[in-house]
């Protein structure tokens, strides 16, 4: 019997998960604000640096958790008496928004190469340090996303393995299914996010040379 508590806990969860990106924002225009202060900029390029990294990292962000809700949607599929109507709902919203970052993260993300491309952009330059600083953001929360979304996946995976010590109060099938739904969408989070950081450390290295 599907554990009536179910859909609550996944609300939970993933109201938790979206409320990275706020702080985030937080952690962005914290940098931000460090790198550029009293800063002259002879470029004129600082004030859009500054609303392409916010943009971006906006977009980098909603679209991973958004892809994550999609799968975590999905994932509830394999638990007996799952709605399955609830599910396909949840996957069909987030699915959207994942559509629509997509969007916004394409538009803004050649913007930014654009910028990149400039012969203003050099190192040192205020834009550029904006850039930088956007870069470290993107790598600190992808990390704080992909430790805790890894170790939500490993312990859906010893749920999995070892249902008998995991739960008391319901049966070892059920338990190994609740491990599955949990272990699948944690573990593309983790993933995701590690792969956002591998794209943004490839681009602070490749500054370095």
């Amino acid at each position: 019997m599907l554990d009536p508590f179910r859909d609550t806990e996944v609300t939970r969860a993933t109201l938790l998960v979206f409320l990275t990106v706020p702080l985030g924002v937080l952690v962005l225009a914290v940098i931000i604000l460090a790198a550029g202060r009293g800063d002259p900029d002879t470029t004129g390029r600082r004030a859009f640096a500054v609303y392409l990294g916010a943009v971006n990292f906006v977009a980098v962000f909603t679209l991973v958790f958004a892809s994550f809700a999609v799968v975590q949607s999905l994932a509830t599929l394999v638990v007996d008496g799952a709605n399955e109507d609830a599910a396909v709902r949840g996957a069909v919203q987030a699915g959207l928004i994942v559509a629509a970052a997509v969007i916004v993260l394409v538009f803004h993300a050649r913007r930014r190469r654009e910028l990149r491309a400039e012969s203003e952009f050099v190192p040192g330059s205020p834009a550029w340090r904006i850039d930088r600083a956007y870069l470290y953001a993107v790598c600190f929360v992808a990390v704080l996303v992909a430790l805790f979304a890894l170790g939500a996946g490993a312990y859906g995976g010893f749920r999995l393995l070892a249902p008998g010590v995991t739960s008391e109060f319901v049966s070892r099938h059920h338990e190994r299914q609740e491990g599955v739904a949990q272990l699948i969408p944690q573990a593309w989070l983790g993933l995701a996010a590690l792969y956002v950081f591998v794209r943004a450390w490839r681009e602070v290295a490749a500054d370095r040379t």
